[in-house]
């Protein structure tokens, strides 16, 4: 084997083409079984395509030809990380650390996992140690600037942003949340001009949301109509978050919305509830809670939105779980009834209901204290099973708000429609996914367990 065929693989992945780097290296391996690169960029063609556990073995063999590999150590941190065995991969990190503590790369992959663990006062100092190693490396100035915005500091964010810019002008993550924390502090003029550099041709249907809100937020309705009318000319496919924000505008203006997705969308607020339907028994859900702490090592402490709570990655039903795949079933059934009662609604959402369709679900778990501040999903029609609630001291404690304003828009008319619902076990909740929702905090020691779930138009 020549280097120049190393090159030529070398070239090949970061060309993209991931397959074949695959089907080379397996043919190379069979007649070099123990050469350490071939493994290693094997190993990160696997884990680019999303072949975990062949990452994770793939990575394991290049350790035993030579254990003291710090880069080793870090590659196999990423793919267990990305497997969801987040305790080992914080293991390998820290082994890659101790055999080169200036390995900048295990530094900062190390910060990422522990800032999604909700241990920001660990990450920074692991992100500020890669940068002592790797000073201008965007990315992590970019991840530290991440942690500082979870945390309130948006001087110190700002800060981070500008400094990544600095180092890769081109860096769009880093610019797209510089415009977010200037939003948040009312520098309005200079978020938009971010966003705009971002998505000049309004093709990016987040960043062209975001500036929708933007116009919104500074008062500017001229081009708050002219931002909507270019989200509905040049985007092919229909703008959730875009739509989320014209229902609401055109209340808060009395205006015609002219990006209407549905029509009256609290009132297609449905609930079902399969015990009292008795679709389930106890017995099932006490199965789904066990499901799910089996699949609680690939979980994430989720800040933002949500406030002191966690979500599961990935989709639930994809993994052969014959508890997740009955509950599936048992959301289609729903879906069917859900459809006939609004079939004959004049609207984008019912005119253009989707024939076929997959359904991604995931779970979230609040601790006490814990709220969700009102969201949108990017889906057609989102829904939410009830697991676990806790006792409701007060009020509303713990039940979801359905409403028109989301992402704390400012608030002119508070004549806007809202929905509250009562959440217990057994009970699911169908509604458009345009419509933005909240989960209101509650003070009992409980947890609050739901499934969440999009239907995705194939």
């Amino acid at each position: 084997m020549q280097p120049s065929d190393i090159q030529q693989l070398i070239a090949q992945y970061k060309a993209g083409n991931l397959s074949s780097v695959v089907e080379q290296t397996d043919a190379y391996i069979k007649r070099f079984p123990n050469t350490l690169i071939l493994l290693n960029i094997r190993g990160a063609a696997l884990l680019d395509l999303g072949h975990l556990n062949e990452a994770v073995e793939c990575f394991q063999k290049a350790l035993k030809i030579e254990p003291s590999s710090a880069e080793g150590h870090n590659n196999l941190g990423l793919a267990l990380q990305r497997s969801g065995n987040n305790n080992s991969a914080a293991a390998s990190y820290r082994e890659a650390i101790i055999l080169n503590p200036r390995l900048a790369d295990a530094h900062n992959n190390l910060g990422l996992l522990l800032s999604s663990q909700g241990q920001t006062k660990e990450a920074i100092e692991s992100y500020n140690t890669a940068l002592t190693n790797a000073p201008k490396n965007p990315a992590i100035h970019n991840n530290l600037g991440i942690v500082f915005k979870e945390l309130g500091d948006l001087i110190e964010a700002t800060k981070c942003y500008r400094r990544a810019l600095e180092l890769a002008s081109n860096y769009k993550d880093a610019r797209i949340n510089l415009a977010v924390v200037l939003v948040e502090q009312e520098h309005f003029d200079e978020a938009i001009q971010c966003f705009l550099k971002v998505d000049p041709t309004v093709e990016n249907t987040k960043i062209s949301a975001l500036l929708l809100e933007c116009y919104y937020r500074k008062g500017d309705r001229k081009a708050c109509e002219i931002q909507l009318q270019l989200i509905k000319s040049q985007q092919t496919d229909y703008n959730f978050r875009a739509g989320a924000v014209a229902a609401f505008v055109s209340h808060q203006h009395d205006t015609k919305n002219i990006y209407q997705f549905c029509n009256d969308p609290i009132e297609k607020v449905t609930t079902f509830n399969a015990l009292d339907d008795r679709i389930i028994d106890q017995h099932f859900i006490n199965n789904l809670y066990t499901a799910i702490n089996k699949f609680s090592g690939n979980e994430h402490y989720s800040p933002g939105h949500i406030s002191a709570g966690y979500q599961s990655a990935g989709n639930l039903f994809e993994l052969d779980v014959l508890v997740f795949a009955k509950l599936e079933t048992i959301i289609r059934r729903y879906i069917d009834q859900y459809f006939t009662k609004i079939k004959n609604d004049k609207s984008l959402f019912v005119n253009n209901w989707p024939k076929d369709y997959l359904i991604n679900g995931w779970y979230i778990r609040l601790m006490k204290g814990g709220e969700i501040s009102a969201h949108i999903h990017s889906a057609w029609l989102s829904g939410i099973f009830y697991l676990k609630v806790p006792n409701k001291m007060g009020g509303n404690e713990g039940n979801i708000e359905y409403t028109l304003c989301g992402y704390d828009l400012p608030v002119k008319n508070d004549g806007y429609p809202r929905k509250i619902i009562e959440t217990k076990p057994g009970t699911l909740v169908l509604f458009p996914s345009s419509l933005p929702h909240r989960v209101f905090p509650f003070t009992s020691d409980e947890e609050r367990i739901c499934l969440a779930f999009d239907i995705i138009p194939k």
